[in-house]
């Protein structure tokens, strides 16, 4: 399973006056990338089939952020910010997904954070995680296969 590259929008406000991103920016960047993966594998309309009538989400659980490099204000040729998140979702298990995400500056390819992210699915009437049905899991496996490489979104 390979990686799909979401670009991280960065903004002004993201930065400290010395120009360092703020540590807890990337957990949105990240967060950005997961719910365009999402929408690129019609998650929503996969759950609707899934669980017709009941009110899914999908929380974060877990966490777990390595920062490796500190990441300063960088601009490309056109004046854009030059950084990229990519994303690779794992296998579905039972009830949660795994996300393995990287914030990486787009020129050099240079890991800048580096993360895991555990989703779960929820159901908040009735309070509690609920497991991913078959056909969930085999619509997510299908996309899974669908991309080699890095693809872009």
């Amino acid at each position: 399973m390979d990686f799909i590259r979401t670009e991280a929008q960065t903004r002004f406000s993201d930065f400290s006056a010395d120009g360092v991103l703020h540590f807890s920016k990337c957990l949105m960047y990240f967060e950005k990338a997961r719910f365009a993966i999402s929408k690129d594998a019609g998650l929503d309309r996969i759950l609707r089939t899934c669980y017709p009538g009941a009110d899914i989400q999908f929380v974060v659980v877990k966490t777990d952020i390595r920062y490796l490099e500190p990441v300063s204000v960088t601009c490309d040729r056109n004046d854009e910010k030059a950084l990229a998140v990519e994303t690779q979702l794992c296998q579905p298990i039972i009830s949660k997904l795994t996300f393995r995400q990287k914030l990486v500056e787009v020129g050099s390819g240079l890991v800048l954070i580096d993360g895991v992210v555990d989703v779960a699915l929820l159901n908040p009437k009735e309070g509690m995680i609920g497991l991913l049905s078959a056909e969930c899991r085999q619509c997510l496996m299908d996309y899974l296969s669908s991309y080699k490489g890095i693809r872009e979104l």
